[in-house]
């Protein structure tokens, strides 16, 4: 099984977390500071290059899943992927997927959590 971290709108209490109800929740964590967060409006993305820290949530996913994220996600076309470092609340370290945008543009997350 692969590992995918989410900061945005595949999050718990947001709209397109029902990709993830079958999913198992692993922890609330964070990337290494390599990444910028965006908020683009109805949804935020990370660009690689940055040196901030992005929040979110970690999960555990089947291939199918995978294949469900990445169809919602546009990959290849519209977002990327890559695998990168999280640390859980535990201060445990993963390797996970994370979805990325290198052209986007938005309202830069200066904090790295969009709520």
């Amino acid at each position: 099984m692969d590992k995918v971290f989410v900061y945005g709108t595949l999050k718990a209490g947001y709209g397109n977390n029902y990709l993830l109800r079958d999913a198992t929740f692993v922890s609330a964590g964070y990337t290494h500071p390599k990444y910028d967060l965006y908020d683009l409006g109805p949804f935020p993305a990370v660009k690689r290059g940055g040196n901030a820290v992005v929040h979110g949530e970690l999960y555990e996913v089947t291939q199918k899943e995978m294949d469900s994220l990445d169809l919602l996600e546009g990959y290849p076309n519209f977002y990327n992927r890559e695998l990168t470092g999280v640390v859980d609340t535990e201060g445990k370290r993963h390797v996970a997927w994370i979805y990325y945008m290198d052209n986007c543009r938005g309202t830069l997350v200066e904090s790295g959590n969009w709520e």
